[in-house]
C-alpha cells in the first residue's frame, strides 16, 4: 500500500491552489497530455449519443465502458471514427492509442 504522508507533508508547504492542482494532478499520472487526449475522445464519445462513457487512459490504451452488447457493437464499428480528432491533432499519437472496450459489470483483463 502506498505511504502518502510524504506527499501530503510537501502539499502543506505549498501557498496557493495554482501551486498544488498541478501537483496534485501529476502525482494522480494525469498529465496535460493525458487530460487533453481524455477531453477530446470523451467529446467525441459523447456525441456518438449511445450512453458510453471513458473510464480510462493508461498507456496506450483508451478504456470505454458500456452497458450492453449493442453499445459495444457499436463502439467497436466506429473505432476509427473516434480517434479521427486525434489523427487531426498528432498523426503519430493516433497510430499509438488503442481503444479496449468494457462492458459494465465484466472485468478488464490487463
Amino acid at each position: 500500500m502506498r505511504d502518502y504522508a510524504d506527499e501530503v507533508a510537501k502539499l502543506r508547504t505549498l501557498s496557493t491552489l495554482g501551486e498544488v492542482v498541478p501537483k496534485l494532478l501529476n502525482n494522480l499520472g494525469l498529465t496535460p497530455e493525458k487530460y487533453g487526449i481524455l477531453a477530446l475522445m470523451d467529446k467525441e464519445v459523447s456525441n456518438l449519443g449511445i450512453g458510453a462513457k471513458i473510464v480510462g487512459l493508461k498507456g496506450k490504451f483508451l478504456y470505454i465502458e458500456v452497458e450492453s452488447p449493442a453499445q459495444y457493437s457499436e463502439i467497436s464499428l466506429r473505432k476509427r471514427e473516434i480517434l479521427k480528432p486525434i489523427r487531426a491533432v498528432d498523426p503519430d499519437l493516433h497510430s499509438q492509442i488503442q481503444i479496449k472496450i468494457i462492458l459494465k459489470g465484466n472485468s478488464v483483463k490487463q
